[in-house]
């Protein structure tokens, strides 16, 4: 004699079986799980490439404003400071901020730009003007006649890079070693 509560033979099997067993598109799906994980790791990986981008665009890794983007720089003979866009755009006016620490005992400065800096950029203009200039095998050399006292004369040097790359420029005094300065020229 068979219990009431007891189930038919097999029963238990074909009920987990039944439970177990999935519509053909789910197990279509589960079929691809391989698929959808590397897809997802790809997603990731391109969600945090996006980003390192934002954040090198924020720190000025592509120009304009940041921490990256401004440098400042002074020649080995310490007599001129030059402040520039470390990062600049092809064909965008770039101001480089030079400062005359030390000028000479007559009041002159001889300020050299270096011929990488003439063949990588396209002077504008030059401010207060150069009393004198000539050119040399290195570059140009500018003749300032500076007033006595008061803050380090400033002159001003706007131009644009003419080439994208990784690019060179030469400042200095006549006499003492340029500083060279590498600047990062997007297109």
């Amino acid at each position: 004699m068979t219990a009431r509560n007891d189930p038919p033979s097999g029963g238990i099997r074909s009920a987990a079986a039944s439970l177990s067993a999935l519509p053909p598109d789910m197990e279509r799906m589960e079929a691809l799980q391989g698929f959808q994980r590397r897809s997802w790791v790809l997603e990731r990986i391109a969600w945090l490439g996006m980003l390192g981008l934002l954040l090198v665009g924020l720190a000025g890794g592509f120009g304009g404003a940041g921490w990256l983007a401004g440098a400042e720089a002074t020649t080995p003979d310490g007599a001129l400071r030059i402040t520039y866009s470390r990062v600049q755009r092809q064909q965008s006016p770039t101001m480089f901020r030079v400062e005359a620490l030390r000028p000479d005992q007559q009041g002159r400065l001889e300020l050299r730009l270096g011929r990488d800096l003439l063949d990588g950029w396209e002077v504008q203009s030059l401010l207060p003007q150069a009393a004198e200039s000539r050119g040399d095998a290195q570059g140009l050399v500018l003749t300032y006649r500076l007033q006595g006292g008061g803050a380090a004369p400033v002159l001003l040097l706007m131009a644009q890079a003419v080439a994208p790359g990784i690019v060179q420029a030469s400042i200095g005094t006549a006499e003492g070693a340029p500083v060279v300065l590498r600047i990062l020229v997007w297109p």
